[in-house]
């Protein structure tokens, strides 16, 4: 993930020794994104090793930290897929601010990048604001020794019911009898692991959907669960 451009964020000032002089220089550092200069943690290493390698076993070239030209973004893993698709897998251990997952979210997408960000935190900011997967928190010999990693979250799926007499319910839109039109609903993605989401998300099986929040949410977000594409013709329900 790359440090996200007009953050500020700021902690006691620190002195390094400058090279040319030897004078000490005051830096400031921002808590809320992994900078170029930290130091990655083995699990992070091994989970984003761990997500190429799922790539590429399925025929999708996967370059690490993977550099914009312009140096405004830099990607865990760049996964090239079908038809185009650019996915760009982000790997979130450790704490990050949902703004500055946002920002980050909103370069890859200019870009043309799909981002899809991993998470093992069920209380992470970046849940709902951008699309994203949870996985259990595990060792890092898990990582690394090939151990399923089930998807805890952030997988959906859109079920399709026709409103008919064979509902019990009443139309959902109209709130009593029948309209002999399709409804969705979300439903969780059970039984999925990492290895085969990221070659799937890759071939375009699964896409982000991002939706605006309801009219009583005190803030518009976006939501963004990677969701399987509807094959199925859908109406969506009625607003008010």
């Amino acid at each position: 993930m790359s440090g996200v451009p007009g953050e500020r964020s700021w902690l006691p000032t620190v002195d390094v020794p400058a090279a040319a002089e030897g004078r000490p220089v005051a830096v400031h550092y921002s808590a809320a994104v992994r900078h170029a200069t930290a130091p990655e943690s083995p699990r992070h290493r091994a989970l984003k090793e761990r997500i190429a390698t799922a790539a590429e076993r399925a025929g999708f070239p996967a370059e690490l930290e993977a550099r914009a030209t312009d140096g405004r973004r830099r990607t865990d893993v760049l996964v090239q897929g079908e038809n185009g698709i650019q996915l760009g897998c982000e790997i979130q251990l450790s704490y990050a601010t949902a703004r500055a997952v946002a920002k980050c979210t909103d370069i890859a997408r200019a870009d043309g990048l799909r981002p899809l960000w991993t998470t093992d935190d069920k209380s992470a900011p970046l849940i709902e604001r951008t699309p994203w997967a949870r996985i259990d928190r595990l060792p890092l010999e898990a990582f690394s020794s090939g151990n399923a990693l089930l998807m805890r979250g952030g997988v959906k799926e859109l079920k399709l019911k026709r409103c008919d007499s064979r509902n019990p319910l009443p139309c959902p839109d109209r709130g009593y009898g029948r309209c002999n039109q399709w409804h969705g609903t979300w439903a969780p993605t059970l039984g999925i692991h990492l290895d085969r989401l990221i070659p799937e998300t890759a071939a375009g099986d699964y896409v982000p959907l991002y939706l605006p929040a309801q009219p009583a949410a005190a803030a518009l977000i976006t939501c963004g669960s990677p969701l399987r594409t509807a094959r199925s013709t859908w109406r969506p329900p009625a607003t008010s």
